[in-house]
C-alpha cells in the first residue's frame, strides 16, 4: 500500500501528448513516369510500414498534365509566340481536374472495397458543384480546377457542315463588354467559369513590350517548376522548316475525399495497406481550322471556323478539353 501511494505521488500530473507533430509525406506511383497504358497504380506500403498515423481525409493526388497545341499541316505557320496570335486562352479543361480519371478502384488488404466505375467524374463533379460553397471555390477552386459555369451562356448551333452540326457550346471565355444602349439586355454570351479555370493555370512568364516579348528572370521556367506552379511553356513560332508549338504544364490537385466518400469517413489509421488504380482519360484531338483569305495591309483574316476532325479516347472515356 505504501508503494502505491509513493508511485501515485511521484507521477506527473500533465496529460499525455498524443499528437506531437504533423508531417506531409509523399509517395510516387509505380509507373516510373510512363503512362502509355493510360493507368496509374499507387500502393501505400511506404505509409503502412512507417509506424505513423495517416489521415486520408486530407490526402490528395498531384496530377501533372500537359496540354499541347501544334500544327499538322505545314502550309500555314502556327504563331503562338506572336502577340496577335497568342494561344494562351485557346484551350481549357472541364470542371475539376479529377475529370482526367476515368475510373478508380481501391484494394484494401487484398479485398476490393471500391469498384471501378467508368465516368466517375460525372457524379463527383456534380457533387462538388452542388456542395461546395462560394468560399470553397475561392480557396480551393484554383487548385482543383473547379469554377461553376455560367448557366445562361449556353448556345446551340445547328448549322450543318462537313462534320455535321456543331451542337451545344459553352466555351466562349471572354469578350468586350457591350456598350450600354436602348436595347434590351440579352443573355450572357461568355462563360466566366471557363475563363476563371483558364486563369488558374495559364500563367505566362513572357511579358509583352510593344509588339515583342521579354523574359522575366524572376519567374523563370525553372523557378516555376521548382514551386510546382502551373504555367505556359515558352511557345515557338512556326517557320518554313519548323512547325509552331504551344504547351502548358498544369499541376492538378485531386483530393481522395472528392473521388469517393470512403476517404472522408475513415479515421486516422496506422499500418493500413491499400492499392489504388487510376485509369486515365489521355486523349488526342485534331481540329481543322478554316479561315477566310487575309485582307488589308495587316493581312488579318476576317473570320475563322474550327471543326473537330477526330478525337482518340483509348479507354472510351471523355475528352477533358472544352
Amino acid at each position: 500500500m505504501d508503494q502505491i501511494v509513493y508511485d501515485m505521488s511521484s507521477q506527473s500530473e500533465t496529460d499525455p501528448n498524443i499528437f506531437i507533430k504533423k508531417d506531409w509525406v509523399t509517395i510516387l506511383d509505380n509507373q516510373n513516369s510512363i503512362y502509355s497504358s493510360n493507368q496509374s497504380v499507387i500502393d501505400t506500403s511506404q505509409f503502412s510500414n512507417s509506424n505513423k498515423w495517416i489521415n486520408y481525409r486530407e490526402a490528395y493526388f498531384t496530377v501533372p498534365m500537359l496540354l499541347t497545341l501544334t500544327q499538322t499541316a505545314a502550309s500555314v505557320n502556327f504563331l503562338p509566340n506572336t502577340a496577335t496570335t497568342s494561344c494562351d486562352y485557346a484551350l481549357g479543361l472541364k470542371n475539376w481536374y479529377g475529370s482526367i480519371i476515368h475510373s478508380f478502384s481501391v484494394d484494401l488488404a487484398g479485398t476490393t472495397i471500391i469498384q471501378q466505375t467508368p465516368f466517375q467524374s460525372l457524379w463527383n463533379t456534380f457533387k462538388l458543384l452542388t456542395t461546395l460553397s462560394y468560399q470553397d471555390l475561392l480557396t480551393i477552386g484554383p487548385s482543383i480546377g473547379l469554377y461553376i459555369d455560367n448557366s445562361s451562356s449556353w448556345s446551340y448551333n445547328n448549322a450543318a457542315g462537313p462534320y455535321g452540326s456543331i451542337g451545344v457550346s459553352n466555351s466562349i471565355n471572354n469578350v468586350v463588354n457591350p456598350v450600354v444602349s436602348a436595347s434590351l439586355n440579352a443573355l450572357e454570351t461568355t462563360n466566366n467559369g471557363f475563363y476563371q479555370r483558364q486563369r488558374a493555370w495559364n500563367f505566362n512568364s513572357l511579358g509583352t513590350a510593344g509588339t515583342g516579348r521579354v523574359f522575366n528572370a524572376l519567374v523563370s521556367q525553372s523557378n516555376l517548376q521548382t514551386i510546382y506552379k502551373s504555367s505556359i511553356l515558352p511557345p515557338v513560332d512556326g517557320t518554313g522548316g519548323l512547325r509552331g508549338y504551344w504547351a502548358a504544364q498544369i499541376v492538378g490537385t485531386v483530393f481522395l475525399r472528392h473521388l469517393h466518400s470512403f476517404f472522408s469517413q475513415i479515421p486516422l489509421v496506422k499500418g493500413m495497406f491499400m492499392k489504388m488504380t487510376l485509369n486515365l482519360n489521355n486523349s488526342i484531338t485534331q481540329v481543322t481550322v478554316v479561315q477566310s483569305a487575309a485582307t488589308g495591309a495587316a493581312s488579318v483574316p476576317t473570320s475563322m471556323t474550327q471543326l473537330l476532325a477526330n478525337s482518340s479516347f483509348p479507354l472510351g472515356g471523355l475528352n477533358t478539353l472544352i
